[in-house]
């Protein structure tokens, strides 16, 4: 049977190599510390215009709170799990990605969830995103976004994140997202304050001014919206309110109001 012994002084050796890692580790932590922490915001193409300026320091300063990050900290410590995790627990905010410049530099990039319209329930507000996501509930109704009428969510899709649009029985909302979604390509200044896509053949959106727009089925829908922004500038209003408008056609418009009905064709 052979024996293998270690000598003293080989066992010295590999102390001292240990003792080296050690010290290097430590050394390495205390110099590469956190001296910088930069938040920045990114937009996606359906999120810019709506997102853009509004509040942006306040939401820095939230994100550098929710991300954990301190300065002073190790560098090799920096966990871009541990910042996805503290980032994403509002439900209003994306983490887009951290980058560690060394050697003192860390960078969060961040987006935030913009309501672009919300459902009413029973016990509050849903709040949906570009995509037909949940972002949350909620008790306050979001600045200029629109109502989605007529449309009951059940307590299961109910959860963050849950994809309302891809289910049939909730059609609906797919239906306002594809809309509102036309309206930001072709840059629409309208201000809409309630879509009803229940019914397939008729929907209609309501501005907040008071003007109903006729929509009828969904096909068409970029021809329907431009033909909505070549007719706007041409309204009238009837005493001090708007009347209805059928874009339907989709190459002319009709404007019923209580004293006439006028037509506007695209040239």
């Amino acid at each position: 049977m052979n024996h293998r012994f270690w000598k003293p002084g080989r066992i010295a050796a590999v102390s001292l190599v240990a003792l080296l890692a050690l010290g290097g580790f430590v050394v390495s932590t205390a110099v590469l510390s956190v001296k910088e922490i930069n938040i920045e915001e990114v937009f996606s193409e359906e999120t810019a215009e709506i997102a853009a300026g509004e509040n942006a320091e306040d939401y820095a300063n939230k994100v550098r709170a929710l991300s954990g990050l301190q300065l002073g900290q190790a560098m090799l410590l920096v966990s871009e799990a541990g910042i996805k995790k503290g980032v994403e627990s509002d439900p209003q905010l994306l983490f887009r990605g951290v980058t560690v410049e060394y050697p003192s530099t860390v960078k969060v990039l961040f987006e935030r969830r913009v309501p672009v319209a919300y459902i009413p329930l029973n016990d509050g507000i849903l709040l949906i995103d570009c995509d037909g996501l949940v972002i949350s509930k909620s008790d306050s109704i979001p600045l200029d976004a629109p109502m989605i009428s007529e449309v009951e969510i059940p307590q299961a899709y109910q959860a963050r994140n849950t994809d309302l649009t891809a289910d049939s029985s909730l059609s609906a909302v797919k239906r306002s997202i594809d809309i509102l979604r036309e309206m930001r390509k072709q840059k629409l200044s309208l201000t809409v304050s309630e879509l009803i896509c229940t019914d397939l053949v008729n929907m209609y959106l309501i501005t907040q001014d008071g003007m109903t727009v006729k929509l009828g089925d969904p096909n068409d829908m970029e021809q329907k919206i431009t033909l909505l922004a070549a007719t706007l500038p041409h309204l009238p209003e009837a005493n001090g309110s708007f009347g209805i408008l059928d874009v339907t056609a989709l190459n002319k418009a009709d404007y019923i109001n209580p004293d006439a009905v006028e037509t506007f064709g695209l040239e």
